[in-house]
């Protein structure tokens, strides 16, 4: 099983490769522990149905996670071990940076 943490290490690791066409998909409920994916698009842009018949839901697009992270990184205040976990879920659930972000 591969977890939301994993993932997010990977895209990491990743940030050279050229991401556009991945995306995020993870079982509900979106924790750092929750089961992940890393999926292809489709030639229409969609995810595969494999993704969503095994349960998963469209998360972030890994590029998207790239710049979230980023903003991670250029905050002034110190992180938590999870912060990084706990903001993508955020910004996938609200389409925001939360206030934490900016104190």
């Amino acid at each position: 099983m591969t977890n939301l943490r994993s993932v997010v290490d990977w895209v990491r690791r990743s940030a050279e490769a050229d991401l556009s066409t991945e995306v995020i998909c993870v079982r509900e409920p979106w924790t750092e522990d929750a089961e992940a994916r890393v999926v292809h698009l489709d030639e229409q842009g969609r995810i595969p149905a494999s993704a969503l018949d095994g349960g998963y839901e469209y998360f972030l697009e890994a590029t998207l996670v790239l710049e979230v992270l980023e903003a991670l990184a250029n905050r002034s205040g110190p992180s938590r071990p999870g912060d990084d976990c706990r903001l993508l879920i955020h910004y996938a659930r609200h389409d925001a940076y939360p206030e934490w972000l900016y104190a």
